[in-house]
C-alpha cells in the first residue's frame, strides 16, 4: 500500500499537504475521480517532495468528519468516501478514496436542472429523486388542489428539519451500529470491534452525546447506551 500510496500524483492519485480551507480545492478532484475509474486523495503528503508530512493529531478526527461532510454536501448525487488513517514513518495521514460511479455524476447533471425549472413553471410540485444503487428514478406529480398541497408541503418541511438536525458521517453509524447491537460495550470493547483507537471512538461518542443522538445510562462500566435516534 505504501508504495502505490506514494508513487507520485497521477490520474488516481493525488497529495495534499493539509486540508484546504476550501472544499473547491478538492472538489474537482472528488468528481473526476468519481466519473473516472476511482482515485485517492492523501493529505498530510506533500505534492512536490512527496514528502509524509502528516496531520495534526489533535484534530485529525474533525479534519476526517469534515472531508466527508464536505464531499457529500458538495456532489448530487452523493458521494460517500472511505476515509481512513494509516500511520507512517510515526506520522499519521489521511486516505480518501473515491470509488467510480460510472460517470453517474455527470449523468445527473445533465438534465434534472431543466426538469426542476419547468416544473416550478408549470406550478407543480417538486419532482422527488430516487436512487438506485447507479439508476435512479423521477417521480413528477399532477396539480394538486391547494389545501391538499399546504398539507403536503407541511409534511415534508417538518420530516426535512426533522431528519436533518442531526448529521451523522460514516463514521457515526458504524459506532451506532455497534451500539445497536450490544448497547452494554464499553469504548474499549467498540474500539476492539470497529479496529479503532479508544481515543478515535471516544471523539465520535462524545460528538454524538453533544448532537443528542445517544447517552449513556448508568456507570462506565456497568451501565449501558441507548440510542436517541432511528438508523
Amino acid at each position: 500500500m505504501k508504495n502505490k500510496l506514494f508513487s507520485g500524483e497521477s490520474i488516481n492519485i493525488e497529495y495534499k499537504v493539509e486540508m484546504p480551507k476550501k472544499s473547491e480545492k478538492y472538489m474537482k478532484t472528488v468528481v473526476a475521480f468519481a466519473n473516472g475509474r476511482g482515485g485517492r486523495i492523501v493529505f498530510g503528503v506533500d505534492d512536490k517532495t512527496l514528502n509524509i508530512v502528516g496531520m495534526n493529531p489533535d484534530t485529525i478526527f474533525q479534519t476526517m468528519d469534515s472531508i466527508t461532510n464536505a464531499i457529500s454536501d458538495s456532489c448530487e448525487p452523493k458521494i460517500y468516501p472511505d476515509v481512513t488513517l494509516q500511520s507512517i514513518d510515526d506520522k499519521t495521514i489521511i486516505v480518501v478514496e473515491i470509488f467510480a460511479y460510472m460517470k453517474i455524476i455527470e449523468k445527473w447533471g445533465t438534465g434534472i436542472p431543466r426538469i426542476l425549472r419547468e416544473c416550478k413553471e408549470y406550478g407543480l410540485k417538486k419532482p422527488e429523486l430516487i436512487d438506485f444503487d447507479g439508476d435512479f428514478r423521477v417521480n413528477m406529480y399532477r396539480r394538486e388542489e391547494k389545501s391538499k398541497t399546504t398539507q403536503t408541503t407541511t409534511q415534508t418541511t417538518t420530516q426535512t428539519t426533522t431528519q436533518t438536525t442531526i448529521k451523522l458521517t460514516k463514521n457515526d453509524h458504524e459506532i451506532l451500529q455497534v451500539i445497536q447491537n450490544n448497547p452494554a460495550l464499553s469504548q474499549k470493547e467498540i474500539a476492539m470491534e470497529l479496529g479503532w483507537t479508544v481515543d478515535r471512538v471516544k471523539y465520535y461518542l462524545n460528538k454524538m452525546k453533544k448532537q443528542e443522538a445517544i447517552r449513556r445510562i448508568g456507570s462506565s462500566h456497568k451501565g449501558y447506551w441507548e440510542l436517541l435516534i432511528k438508523l
